[in-house]
């Protein structure tokens, strides 16, 4: 005890200290709080968690991700290495989770202080993206899902991008830390989500521009190693993506990091969607007639109409216009073309696919399918037709309306599917006990429905009671947010524009730049959130991708970041002006 308080004694900065320990009280009380959320076990969902959960099982179990099916290489299977990683810890997934968006918080907030050395700014900033609702929303983070993981891994890839940035000039050994963290969580975005790209352009461009800057900076071997640290984010993607690919191909014979970048599915997918069938349908890629105008010309396609007609494949056909809608039609494809006998590895699909498209393609060359002009695909979103743009931006204003108000955020849990026999992997791989039901055995004390564990052991009454009134905390801190960030969104638009005013005016009178940097950062992040947005704007329109906290969770931290980053830019361009103003009263 004696030598802490020496040590205590000795710290030349005592406030940067208080305000360490400070932020280090409110983070423990902010993991305590989410620890509340159970975990919602869901062996129904056979695309989603129960996908995940058996891919980890498989890994932890020496397998890779198990017997070969229709759904193995739908998925990235980064997050079924993090969940197979964590049951190796010990930890409880969902903690590990919330220990992960932390890391991601406190980086931010390293990141960033290159350029807003204000403490007071910071930590305010921190605690601003550590309550963020969106890292406890429920649908997002209390199940097996990706989501939750691949936006904080996108949070960290931007943040680290910015710390480069903003230490350009310097010696690379200053960054080249922060080039290897966005490397791997660049490549753990990358392989978690197939829809990931959205992160891209900010990283690419921003490199660019770095290397530009290193370029004309610095001479001889330091602008080589400062170069070279540069390429190494891309270095260490390409090698991640190699492993998943290779080890892939080693399973199923096909060196591919998943079915989306598969060139062969692309192909027959993009050429399925080209099919003028006489009546074009938004939110419908391929319809009943053009499948109909398929099978007579292609016999690789012919295969599958027992298994894409009918009633075989009813749950996925919509009742009122007997259409497939969305992205369910690539679900329906690939149960088919498993159901043909075309899935026996990675290899044989692919090679159906290969000749699916080259059939339809030859016959789009002989005339004998109609075409509409070939367009760029996006994943399992149907291709891009002019017909989109007017809802796009329609949808896209409400999805921003969506994601600055945190609309449907909720902490409190979602009730597990009633299948005792799925709980015991559940509780195997991610280390959480027992699922949660809506029944109680105890009297309702409180305006929500009490929570009671009903495997494992019983909870006591009163530490349901307790955990519930942490949950109605948190939801009441989202209803701050939801009430607050649109205000503080706003205010952080209008100083974006008086920061590029700002800009204009110092470029005009020829004055030296000093917040430049900070305004291209507050330019890229924007555009990235303004990006991932659109994304989800487009699926919505052209396949029915739901609008839901769960999908725009990485859009959530995006908004954060861009809010924090300007708000705190624009009071240092103020105090700034204010300091030079008041020397010039001082001499009058």
């Amino acid at each position: 005890m004696s030598y802490i308080r020496a040590c205590w004694k000795k710290y030349p900065d005592r406030k940067r200290l208080y305000l360490l320990v400070a932020m280090a009280a409110v983070t423990l009380f902010r993991l305590w709080m989410t620890a509340a959320q159970p975990i919602a076990f869901l062996p129904g969902q056979e695309d989603d968690d129960t996908v995940f959960l058996a891919h980890a099982a498989s890994i932890i179990r020496g397998h890779w991700l198990g017997v070969y099916t229709q759904n193995t290489l739908v998925k990235g299977a980064f997050y079924s290495l993090f969940v197979a990683g964590v049951h190796f810890t010990g930890i409880p997934l969902l903690l590990a989770q919330q220990l992960l968006y932390v890391f991601a918080c406190v980086i931010f907030i390293v990141a960033i202080r290159k350029l807003i050395p204000r403490r007071a700014i910071l930590a305010v900033s921190y605690c601003v993206v550590l309550f963020n609702p969106g890292s406890y929303t429920a649908t997002a983070t209390a199940r097996v899902i990706r989501d939750f993981t691949c936006a904080s891994f996108a949070f960290l890839a931007v943040s680290s991008m910015v710390a480069i940035y903003a230490r350009v000039g310097e010696r690379y050994t200053a960054w080249k830390p922060w080039a290897v963290l966005l490397g791997l969580s660049l490549a753990a975005t990358l392989l978690t989500r197939e829809d990931s790209a959205w992160v891209l352009p900010l990283i690419v461009v921003a490199s660019l521009l770095c290397a530009v800057m290193t370029f004309f900076k610095l001479r001889g071997k330091p602008r080589v190693k400062s170069l070279a640290v540069l390429v190494l984010p891309f270095v260490l993607v390409g090698v991640c993506s190699a492993v998943i690919a290779g080890a892939n191909a080693y399973a199923y014979g096909k060196f591919v990091t998943n079915e989306y970048a598969d060139a062969n599915f692309i192909n027959a997918y993009s050429a399925l969607c080209r099919i003028d069938g006489g009546k074009w349908m938004p939110n419908v890629p391929v319809t009943k007639a053009a499948r109909q105008a398929a099978y007579a010309v292609s016999p690789a396609f012919r295969e599958l109409e027992p298994y894409l007609e009918g009633q075989k494949m009813a749950i996925f056909v919509n009742a009122d216009d007997q259409e497939t809608h969305g992205t369910f039609f690539t679900w329906n494809l690939r149960n088919a073309v498993a159901a043909a006998g075309y899935c026996k590895n990675a290899a044989t699909a692919s090679a159906y696919y290969k000749r699916l498209a080259a059939e339809l393609n030859a016959a789009f060359d002989s005339g004998k399918l109609k075409s509409y002009p070939k367009t760029i695909s996006v994943g399992m979103l149907s291709p891009w037709r002019g017909a989109y743009l007017v809802p796009t931006v329609k949808k896209t204003l409400y999805a921003i309306w969506y994601d600055v108000t945190f609309k449907d955020c909720s902490p409190y849990p979602i009730i597990s599917d009633p299948m005792p026999a799925g709980d015991d992997i559940y509780q195997a791989v991610t280390n959480e006990v027992g699922s949660w039901d809506k029944t109680s055995d105890f009297a309702d004390t409180s305006k929500e429905t009490p929570f009671v564990r009903t495997s494992g052991y019983m909870l006591y009454q009163g530490a349901i009671r307790f955990n519930h009134q942490k949950l109605t905390f948190l939801n009441l801190v989202t209803i701050g947010y939801q009430k607050v960030f649109p205000i503080l969104f706003v205010i952080a638009c209008g100083c974006y524009v008086f920061l590029t005013v700002y800009l204009l005016v110092g470029l005009f009178r020829k004055r030296k730049l000093r917040f430049g940097p900070h305004w291209l950062v507050c330019t890229g992040v924007f555009l990235t959130f303004f990006l991932r947005v659109l994304i989800f704007a487009y699926g919505f329109v052209s396949s029915e991708v739901p609008i839901i906290p769960q999908y725009m969770v990485s859009a959530y931290f995006q908004m954060a970041f861009f809010v924090c980053f300007t708000i705190g830019t624009t009071i240092l361009v103020l105090r700034k002006r204010i300091e030079a103003v008041k020397p010039r009263e001082l001499t009058r």
